[in-house]
C-alpha cells in the first residue's frame, strides 16, 4: 500500500480503493496544505478518482481558502465523494459552512463515527452509478442515443472504473 506524507496529512488507499486522508490534530488546514493533497491523490491515484474518507485531527480546522479549494473544480478533480470525520465544535460550524455556503461540487457528508462515513461512502457512490446505469438505459432504449455519447455520459460522471461496468449496457 503506498503512501505519502504532507505537511500535516497522511495520504493512503485501502484495499477497497478508498483514498484516506489523515490530518493531524491541532493543525490549521491551508490552501497550500490542499494544493499538497491534490497533488498526493494525483500521485496515488495517477489521474483515478477517489473516495475519500477524510479524518479530521482533534482540533484541527480549515482556512476559508483552503475550504474554497476543496470545493472547486479544481480541488475536487480527483473526488468522487468526500465523507468527513470531525469531532469538536468549531470544526462542526466550518463543516455547515462548507455545506451551506461554499458549496462542494461533489457528494460530501460530515460524520461524528467513522463507520458511519465509511457506511455512506459506500451507499453514495452505488446510487450514483444506478442513476446513470438508469438514465443511460432510458436514454439509449427510448432515444437511440449513439452508443459513444452514452459511454462518455458514464465516464463523465463515475471515471473510468464506471465505464468499465456499465459498458456492457451499451453495447
Amino acid at each position: 500500500m503506498k503512501s505519502i506524507e504532507t505537511r500535516i496529512t497522511s495520504l493512503y488507499v485501502r484495499e477497497d480503493g478508498v483514498l484516506v486522508l489523515d490530518i493531524k490534530p491541532n493543525q490549521v488546514f491551508s490552501k497550500r496544505d490542499a494544493e499538497e493533497v491534490i497533488a498526493a491523490a494525483y500521485a496515488i491515484g495517477k489521474g483515478k478518482k477517489f473516495k475519500n474518507l477524510i479524518l479530521v485531527g482533534e482540533h484541527t480546522i480549515a482556512d476559508i481558502e483552503a475550504v474554497k479549494l476543496s470545493c472547486s473544480e479544481k480541488g475536487s478533480i480527483y473526488k468522487l465523494a468526500d465523507a468527513f470525520v470531525i469531532n469538536s465544535f468549531p470544526q462542526r460550524l466550518i463543516a455547515n459552512f462548507y455545506m451551506k455556503v461554499v458549496k462542494p461540487i461533489t457528494p460530501t457528508r460530515f460524520f461524528t463515527k467513522c463507520e458511519d462515513a465509511e457506511k455512506w461512502l459506500a451507499e453514495v457512490v452505488a446510487e450514483k452509478e444506478a442513476v446513470v446505469y438508469l438514465v443511460g438505459s432510458i436514454l439509449f432504449k427510448r432515444y437511440f442515443i449513439p452508443k459513444f455519447f452514452m459511454i462518455s455520459l458514464v465516464f463523465s460522471f463515475i471515471g473510468f472504473e464506471g465505464i468499465e461496468r456499465f459498458a456492457g449496457i451499451f453495447m
